[in-house]
């Protein structure tokens, strides 16, 4: 616990030595036409869709299955050295637990280090980490967990994700279903008096993100927008 904020309520460790303490849980939230959800239960057949910010990990059986929202907003670190592994949605959380476990290597990844000299804002690499031995998982990844066998899979959606021409019908049908979908969302969660805020810089993305509040038919005056200038 750090102040209010409590570390182990929102990241976790799986490693391949405590497969059998692993519960079901969801961390973070999965955006829904019926609103936010963040427990579990709430979930209308157990579906959960890919828009959110979240990691959902089931356990079955002699299975454990760990999935994440479509951008994979939390990220997926996998550490392997050998047959053992361990997973988190931490780096940092990872790393000081390996580091603790004493009989597993850490080792610098230097060439990761020196690319940040060039690269103020982000990173080139989509993969690698400061740790040669642990990755970021794809955003599309799922990772399946055999409990007996103590091995771990990693499966991708297929998001079925192309490049659309704007100009043409199936563009505009696209956009359109895009835009309906999202101010309906906007309008469920302001019914469910839900407090929306918004996050404008003037350019396209905020028009288009302007354009679904408007959509929306919420009263703008209800609506908190933060900009560059405040």
């Amino acid at each position: 616990m750090k102040g209010n904020f409590n570390v182990d309520e929102a990241f976790f460790i799986i490693d391949s030595n405590n497969l059998e303490k692993v519960e079901t849980k969801f961390y973070g939230y999965c955006v829904t036409e019926q609103g936010i959800i963040e427990d579990i239960e709430d979930f209308e057949d157990k579906e959960i869709k890919p828009e959110g910010a979240y990691i959902y990990i089931y356990k079955s059986g002699k299975e454990i299955t760990i999935k994440q929202d479509y951008i994979g907003a939390y990220g997926l670190y996998l550490y392997k050295d050998n047959e053992y592994f361990a997973i988190s949605n931490s780096f940092i959380y990872l790393v000081d637990y390996i580091k603790k476990q004493k009989e597993h290597r850490i080792t610098f990844n230097k060439k990761y280090a020196d690319a940040f000299i060039t690269a103020v804002l982000c990173s080139y690499a989509y993969s690698e980490t400061m740790v040669n031995e642990i990755e970021l998982l794809d955003r599309r990844a799922v990772v399946n967990i055999d409990i007996k066998k103590k091995s771990c899979e990693i499966f991708y959606n297929d998001y079925k994700e192309n490049t659309i021409d704007i100009d043409s019908k199936e563009g505009i049908d696209l956009v359109d279903k895009w835009y309906y979908k999202w101010s309906n969302i906007i309008y469920n969660l302001k019914i469910q008096n839900c407090n929306i805020v918004a996050d404008l810089s003037g350019g396209f993305d905020s028009r288009m993100a302007f354009n679904v509040l408007l959509g929306s038919k919420c009263n703008l005056n209800e609506v908190f927008v933060k900009s560059i200038n405040d």
